[in-house]
């Protein structure tokens, strides 16, 4: 059952990583290092980050109406928290971003900050060595801090089935190319809930195309792929949840791995990849009773063409999708040709 969001393990399994030196060697855009008797690729980070983001997810939160919540929750990559010091400086600090972004929020957009409570847990297999994403454990935590945020009720681990995936390596060795990456597989965990729910596959347009499980079968080699079929189609998971809250994600490929822990917390989900949907996202709200909107991305996608792409569902497509109660949209002053401040 649905454990109230105040039950929380207080167990701490922390290590500072990025105190200690480590054999390492760069691959292109990506550090390879040796830690506890494992290889691990860690994706630098440039810490760009562009304001028009926050612009976009305010004018969301401004136009859905009153009483949605909107949540933003960025997703760190591995390299916050596993950085070897003698490669300092090489990518920068993902805390420093957020503090940078949150105060252009407006007042009621909810920012939630989820690096100190995975930092608290990287003990764990939190994050994959051989793919870019983190784990379902780590996506499990991040959820976790969600609920709390939402104010939904939110399931234990232990009550999830687990299943893994043996000899798994990910992305990371087709970005290096790396022996080390392809020698050293890891194990793919991941979690089924064992509650009630269907889930319905949309094509961009929002035309149905088929009912489906949450998690797909997939080769081994490309196992997170499993989450909601990968990025391409927007899902709508009904749930035995008996409250009336409808959350929409719009997440990169981190959020998909998310999905599978809200289906304790809310009666809907919707699930939109910002890059796959050609519908207004105002409107999609209108139309479909949201309550609760959440932006999940890894912190790569708060830049360029990432949020160029969050503009155009935000700021067009308004003749696609027309629904009677949506308001008109009006773009704010700084538009789609807002600069970072």
């Amino acid at each position: 059952d649905a454990l109230p969001i105040s039950v929380e393990d207080t167990n701490i399994n922390s290590k500072d990583y990025r105190s200690i030196e480590a054999e390492a060697s760069i691959e292109g855009s990506v550090l390879v290092v040796y830690q506890d008797g494992h290889w691990r690729a860690l994706p630098l980070y440039s810490g760009a980050y562009e304001k028009r983001f926050a612009d976009a997810v305010n004018y969301v939160y401004h136009n859905t109406g009153v009483g949605v919540n909107v949540y933003v929750m960025p997703c760190p990559l591995a390299t916050q928290f596993y950085l070897p010091s003698n490669y300092e400086g090489y990518s920068a600090d993902e805390e420093e971003v957020f503090q940078k972004m949150a105060p252009d929020f407006d007042e009621g957009v909810v920012a939630i900050d989820i690096i100190d409570v995975l930092q608290n847990h990287n003990e764990e297999n939190i994050y994959l060595r051989t793919d870019h994403h983190w784990t379902t454990l780590g996506a499990y935590y991040a959820s976790r801090e969600f609920a709390k945020a939402a104010g939904v009720p939110f399931a234990a681990l232990d009550t999830y089935t687990e299943y893994v995936n043996e000899g798994y390596v990910g992305t990371m060795y087709a970005f290096t190319e790396s022996a080390n990456i392809l020698n050293d597989p890891e194990n793919f965990y991941y979690y089924v809930p064992t509650n009630a729910y269907t889930v319905d596959y949309y094509n961009e347009a929002f035309e149905y195309q088929f009912t489906m499980g949450l998690f797909w079968e997939t080769s081994l080699d490309y196992s997170y792929g499993m989450f909601i079929g990968g990025d391409y189609y927007i899902c709508r998971v009904t749930t035995d949840v008996d409250n009336d809250r409808v959350l929409l994600v719009v997440k990169d490929s981190y959020g998909n791995a998310e999905i599978p822990f809200y289906t304790n917390s809310f009666h809907q989900i919707y699930v939109i990849d910002q890059r796959y949907f050609d519908l207004n996202l105002v409107n999609f709200c209108y139309s479909q009773g949201v309550t609760d909107i959440l932006f999940t991305y890894n912190y790569y996608s708060f830049s360029d063409g990432e949020v160029d792409m969050l503009e155009d569902i935000v700021y067009g497509n308004y003749d696609v999708y027309y629904y009677d109660d949506a308001p008109e949209p009006v773009l704010p002053d700084k538009g789609n040709n807002a600069q970072e401040d």
